[in-house]
């Protein structure tokens, strides 16, 4: 399964797609674009791989992509079964030549083009927007011409003001590699299935068709990261849900996601949230 060269619709002769999508479940095939990306996440969640980072996405974030930067939305599993509560979201595509030259140079767009420069390898503009800020996508729905435009740019500024967001990948190879990286899907969606077990390299080697060493070298050199630094990283994002969600002590938690040894799960978390499980509770539970 490839990276898909994922052709978004064309729309006429204007300048932004808008995308509304109501569904199950969100597109999950690694794919990228020439188009650049906001995505607004108004239901669903799930985990969020956009270049060689891994995280967790949710209702109220604001993702913003851009040109050819290969990402998914894999929804948590509850999501692919009969009690789905469903997906909603509002997409612009765009061109970002629409904004170039001396026209983003202008002192009163000085912070859209910081935006820009910050979302060159994915931006997560986290939830609790103002309301208008949603408003804004709901009306690009339904609008054309110079009035959409202006909403569009309104957007822009509202989200260039944000000052809760968090940069997402690190620079990528220049040129994706569709021969090299035909392996990846497959392993995203199995470590995705199976985080919760042992997965040794030889067996995810095997998911890859590659020997071990080459399917080290090729993770690695895909995503800047070793395999068992993303398979870690994958655990304690779903930790990171179970422990606001369910009703299960740390120890539990620890096992549910696949660690066998809790100060090891403990080291583990601290090192990838910067917390302590307890700690991360702790603040979970007070900013409710």
């Amino acid at each position: 399964m490839k990276v898909l060269n994922f052709q978004v619709p064309k729309a006429g002769d204007t300048a932004i797609l808008v995308q509304y999508d109501k569904l199950q479940y969100f597109y999950d095939r690694l794919h990228y674009h020439v188009e650049w990306q906001i995505a607004y996440i108004l239901q669903g969640e799930g985990t969020l791989f956009i270049g060689n980072s891994l995280g967790r996405f949710e209702a109220g974030d604001v993702i913003l992509l851009s040109s050819n930067l290969p990402h998914l939305f894999k929804n948590d599993s509850v999501y692919y079964s009969d009690k789905s509560p469903g997906i909603e979201s509002i997409s612009l595509f765009f061109n970002k030549n629409i904004l170039d030259g001396n026209f983003i140079e202008t002192p009163e767009l000085h912070n859209v083009k910081v935006l820009f420069e910050n979302a060159k390898y994915g931006l997560k503009i986290f939830g609790n927007k103002e309301q208008k800020l949603k408003e804004h996508f709901e009306d690009m729905r339904n609008l054309s011409g110079f009035s959409k435009m202006a909403v569009f740019l309104e957007i822009l500024h509202l989200l260039s003001g944000c000052k809760d967001f968090k940069q997402l990948s690190m620079p990528l190879k220049s040129q994706i590699d569709e021969q090299e990286s035909v392996w990846l899907n497959n392993v995203i969606h199995y470590t995705m299935e199976n985080y919760a077990r042992v997965i040794a390299l030889p067996e995810i080697a095997t998911v890859a068709n590659l020997s071990v060493p080459a399917f080290c070298r090729a993770f690695k050199l895909h995503t800047r990261k070793t395999y068992i630094q993303f398979l870690n990283e994958l655990r304690i994002s779903f930790a990171c849900e179970l422990l606001k969600k369910e009703n299960l002590s740390i120890a539990q938690v620890a096992s549910e996601v696949g660690f066998n040894n809790l100060s090891n799960f403990n080291r583990r978390f601290k090192s990838g949230t910067g917390q302590t499980p307890s700690e991360y509770l702790k603040g979970w539970t007070n900013a409710l």
